[in-house]
C-alpha cells in the first residue's frame, strides 16, 4: 500500500515513530509533509503527484482548507492522540472528522459520543512505544525511588496533589515539569528509578492511556499509573504494570515496591515484553492497515 504521511518529524516523536511503524508494517511510505513547516497545500501537490492510496495525517487544522480535495486523489485519515474529557473542545476538528474517510482516537470513551453527534467514521487506536524506547545500554541503576515527567498544571486535575503527597512522603523523587524529556533522555531516568509514577489526565474516559505509560513500559521501566476506566482490559494489572485510584492508595503501593525489588522488577520485565509484543507503532499501523484494506 502507498502511504503519504502529513506527520511532524522535526520534534522526533510521534510523527517518526508513525513513520517508523508504517515502515515496519512492510508498507511503501511514498512522502512525508509536515505541516509544521510547510504550507497545506504542498502536501495537496504532493497527494496529486504521488497518488497514495492512503493519506495519513496529523490533527492538523490546517489540512481543512485541502481535504476535500485531498479525498478525490486517494483515502484519507487523521489520528488525534490526545484526550478531552468533551468532544466539543474539539469543534475546530469537526470537518476534518466530517470529510476524512475515517479517522482516528486514542479515547476508546468518546466514540460513542463522536458516532451520535455524526462527526465521521471514528476508530479507537490507543498510543504505543517504538523502537528507541528500550533498556538503557547498561540495565537499570536505581538512583532514584521515583520519577515522573509530563505537564503539572490545572488541566490534569489531581496530578499536582499526587506528586506532592508522594514528594512529602519520599524526597528521593525526580519531577520533570514539562513536555521535554523525550526519547533516550526518558528513557535514561526511567532504568534510573525504582517506580515510575504515571497520571493519565482524563481517567473517567475509558481506554485513554497517557502516551508515557507506553513509554515507560516500553523502555523496561516499573509503571505505577492511575486506574483509567476499563485499563484491566488492555494491560494485566499487578502483572505488566500497577494502578491507583487513590492519592492514598498511590502513596501505600509506592512505598511498597519501593521495598519490594524482586515483585517490582517482574512487573517491569513483563511490561517491557507485553508492550514491544504488542504495543509497539508498527502494531497500530497495521490495525490502520486492516481498516483501510476493509473499508
Amino acid at each position: 500500500m502507498k502511504i503519504l504521511l502529513g506527520f511532524p518529524q522535526k520534534d522526533k516523536q510521534t510523527g517518526v515513530w508513525i513513520k517508523e511503524g508504517f515502515i515496519e508494517a512492510e508498507q511503501k511510505l511514498v512522502g512525508i509533509h509536515d505541516a509544521k513547516l510547510e504550507p497545506p497545500q504542498k502536501l495537496l501537490q504532493m497527494a496529486k503527484n504521488l497518488k497514495p492510496d492512503l493519506i495519513f495525517m496529523s490533527r492538523t487544522p490546517a489540512y481543512i482548507s485541502i481535504i476535500k480535495e485531498l479525498k478525490k486523489i486517494g483515502l484519507t485519515a487523521f489520528w488525534n492522540v490526545d484526550v478531552r474529557n468533551s468532544i466539543t473542545e474539539w469543534k475546530h476538528l469537526y470537518p476534518l472528522m466530517t470529510e476524512c474517510h475515517f479517522w482516528f482516537t486514542i479515547a476508546k470513551g468518546n466514540i460513542t459520543m463522536y458516532k451520535k453527534a455524526g462527526l465521521g467514521n471514528p476508530y479507537w487506536l490507543s498510543e504505543g512505544c517504538a523502537n528507541l524506547h528500550k533498556l538503557r545500554p547498561n540495565g537499570r541503576i536505581e538512583e532514584f525511588d521515583g520519577f515522573f515527567a509530563g505537564s503539572i498544571n490545572a488541566t490534569h486535575k489531581g496530578r499536582k496533589q499526587i506528586l506532592d503527597d508522594l514528594k512529602n512522603t519520599n524526597s528521593n523523587i525526580h519531577i520533570h515539569n514539562g513536555l521535554s524529556l523525550i526519547n533516550e533522555q526518558h528513557n535514561d531516568y526511567v532504568g534510573r528509578s525504582k517506580v515510575c509514577i504515571g497520571h493519565s489526565g482524563w481517567p473517567q474516559v475509558e481506554l485513554s492511556m497517557s502516551a508515557r505509560d507506553y513509554r515507560i513500559m516500553g523502555a523496561g521501566g516499573f509503571l505505577l499509573t492511575n486506574h483509567v476506566k476499563g485499563i484491566e482490559n488492555w494491560f494485566k494489572i499487578g502483572v505488566e504494570c500497577d494502578t491507583y485510584k487513590t492519592p492514598e492508595e498511590a502513596k501505600e503501593k509506592f512505598l511498597w515496591y519501593c521495598e519490594h525489588p524482586k515483585e517490582r522488577i517482574a512487573i517491569a520485565d513483563a511490561g517491557y515484553k507485553a508492550a514491544h509484543e504488542k504495543h509497539r507503532f508498527k502494531h497500530r499501523m497495521k490495525e490502520v492497515i486492516e481498516i483501510v484494506k476493509n473499508y
